[in-house]
Order: C-alpha cells, then structure tokens, then sequence
C-alpha cells in the first residue's frame, strides 16, 4: 500500500509481528518501536521444529474453523468478548484505570467483535503455530533502527523484559514510561508520541538518538526515562 519500507510500531503481541517482519521481511522495514512487546506467542507446536507433536493436533488453527472448534470456541469467546471481562482485563493492565478507563474505551474493544467472522478469526489466532524461530532468534536477525518504550508498571510483561531485550540488541534505544502500564501510547499519549516522533527524526537522520533523558508531560505525569530508573518526580 505505501510503495516503500516504513516504521512499524507494535503494542503486546503488535511487537511480536514487528519484529518478525522485520527479521524475516527486512525489506520492508526502515526501523521498528515496540511497546511492551510480548517475546512469545503461538502455544501450538510449530510443524518444523516439531514436526510429530503438530501432526497430533486436531486442529492448527487453518480456516475454515472445524464443527467441533466452533462451538467450543464460541463459548469462550462470548465470554472473553464481554464488556465486564473487557473492563476487568483493561483494570488489570493499566496504572490508572480510573483516568483511563471508560466506556467508550471498552467499546473501542468490544465492538469489532461483532463482526460475523470475527470468532473464527479468534480461534485461528489462539490455534495458530508458534513461529518457526522463538524471539531471541528473531531480533538477533534484526538488522534496522529499534525503540523500545515500556510502560513501567506493566504486570503482563514487566520492565525485566525490556531490559533483557535491550541486552539482546545493544543498539536498540530504551525508554521508560510511569506512570504507564500495558499500553502507554493509550495511558501516556503526549510522552510516547514525543518519543516516536523524535526518535524516528533521528533515525531518518542518520544521526543517534535523541538524548534527553526526561520527557516530561506534566499534565498526564508521566515521565519518559532512558536507559534508567529515576524517582518519581516533584
């Protein structure tokens, strides 16, 4: 669609895909920005690695969905679909449910569940093969520009994982984000977009990354570190 490689910028299991295209179809890709990005994904043995334990699945996730994994999934889905559990998950992930949780919010998430096929696309993504290289062999592969940003605050994929990845890629600019949990392009909007919109300046540059150590946005209170830990600000 845009005739050229571009930045690709992936939230959770979004960082995974990034960095997948990125190591596989580099070509494609002038530099990745991973935001708590999950370093796993796929729980359905991957047919070249193991090649006998995915032939023993009745199911890998191909559409159309079976008769039998229709109906079970159609359950869970109804279930997991569900304005409650939505706001329930939502409280979990985010630092300040209560600034950024709202209906309209939960909305956003539940209404393109309504689609006719969108169960089936569900089920496919939860049955779907690991992919054929796990994630420390994808970014060892990477070969472009990386921002990592995490949300400090995050209890799915903790900071520990961001720091373990910016040990994987060295070269790979590290921010922080507080107070931010999962998604902090959504909690912290005005930190993050700062963020992205100079560290991909300077990537087009050619020149290293930006050095302020603190992003500030004084109305979210949200503080932006690099590469280390500060105290709350006052």
């Amino acid at each position: 669609v845009v005739g050229e490689p571009v930045f690709m910028a992936g939230n959770s299991v979004g960082g995974f895909i990034s960095v997948a295209v990125a190591a596989t179809r580099p070509q494609l890709v002038q530099g990745i920005i991973l935001l708590n990005s999950t370093p796993f994904w796929g729980f359905v043995p991957d047919p070249i690695r193991s090649p006998r334990l995915h032939s023993l699945m009745p199911w890998t996730g191909v559409l159309p969905v079976p008769p039998f994994f229709d109906w079970l999934s159609r359950i869970y889905f109804n279930a997991f679909r569900s304005r409650g559990n939505i706001r329930n998950l939502l409280g979990f992930v985010y630092s300040r449910p209560r600034d950024t949780l709202d209906d309209e919010l939960v909305e956003c998430i539940r209404s393109p569940t309504d689609h006719p096929l969108a169960q089936h696309a569900f089920a496919s993504i939860l049955l779907s093969p690991a992919f054929p290289l796990n994630f420390d062999q994808l970014t060892q592969a990477i070969d472009c520009p990386v921002a990592l940003i995490y949300g400090r605050d995050d209890p799915w994929i903790v900071p520990l994982w961001g720091h373990r990845l910016k040990r994987r890629i060295p070269e790979a600019s590290y921010f922080q984000v507080t107070p931010s949990g999962h998604c902090p392009h959504h909690e912290t909007p005005e930190a993050v977009n700062k963020v992205i919109i100079e560290w991909t300046k300077s990537a087009l540059e050619g020149t290293p990354p930006f050095n302020s150590d603190i992003v500030a946005d004084a109305k979210q209170k949200a503080f932006v570190v690099k590469g280390k830990w500060i105290p709350e600000a006052t």
